[in-house]
């Protein structure tokens, strides 16, 4: 009797039988929402691992997601998963560019989409293989510096834009470099296979 007191507990808090865990496993490398129009405030998103899960099973990409996301919607517009050396060298190109740069003078962060995207799947989203972020830099729009990163497909072709005022860029570089380097990667021999 005792043993089966003791026994219950133990299952609501551990669970009873084996547990599954989901796969190590690389998602895709870039999405971008099939209606990528924004249409309210945004906020960008850094996080690992990302959990994907698909009808049939969960899986965990280890690299480093980094997303436009829209909350009113719960969606990422668009996003991008970096592994260690692809998050330090854009942590390193936005903080070279933004040593100098002047303290901001509003709070701003917009996206703009290609005409051209890849066709959306089942899920409504747009796959980009070999998709990745790329660091453009500052320019000066009447006055106001604005920061600007571009999601590129596998043949460096503009997909998506994102232009920010200086302190989210350097927040945006700050939670990068720090994401990388407080918990490096651990990446088993499956991380990388893909479905």
């Amino acid at each position: 009797m005792i043993r089966l007191v003791l026994c219950i507990p133990l299952c609501f808090f551990t669970g009873c039988g084996t547990p599954t865990r989901p796969l190590t496993m690389a998602g895709p490398d870039a999405v971008v929402a099939k209606y990528a129009e924004p249409s309210g405030p945004l906020v960008m998103v850094v996080e690992r691992p990302v959990y994907d899960r698909t009808a049939s099973h969960s899986t965990i990409d280890p690299r480093t997601l980094v997303a436009v996301l829209q909350p009113s919607q719960a969606t990422w517009l668009a996003a991008a998963r970096l592994n260690a050396v692809q998050g330090l060298d854009l942590v390193a190109a936005m903080q070279a560019s933004l040593s100098d740069a002047p303290p901001a003078q509003d709070s701003y962060l917009a996206l703009t989409v290609a005409n051209e995207l890849p066709p959306a799947d089942a899920s409504g989203q747009r796959v980009v293989e070999g998709g990745h972020w790329r660091w453009v830099g500052m320019t000066s729009d009447n006055g106001l510096v604005r920061c600007q990163l571009s999601l590129l497909d596998g043949q460096d072709r503009v997909l998506a834009r994102v232009s920010m005022d200086t302190v989210t860029a350097a927040t945006l570089a700050a939670d990068i470099g720090l994401i990388i380097r407080v918990s490096p990667e651990r990446i088993s021999a499956v991380a990388l296979k893909k479905d």
